[in-house]
């Protein structure tokens, strides 16, 4: 589970106005992002730092 979190770990406290991140199953199945809530209600999958 941490190394699952390890990036957004790290990223999360440079980032402004996020007020919640959502791990789902796809995230730790190794399959997405998690989902970063920001203040005001937007939601996006945190960016991949992987290449594809």
């Amino acid at each position: 589970l941490e190394n699952t979190l390890l990036d957004i770990m790290y990223d999360l406290p440079a980032m402004e106005n996020v007020s919640k991140v959502v791990v789902d199953a796809a995230v730790i199945e190794g399959d997405a992002q998690p989902y970063i809530l920001y203040e005001g209600g937007e939601m996006q999958r945190a960016a991949s730092d992987q290449a594809s």
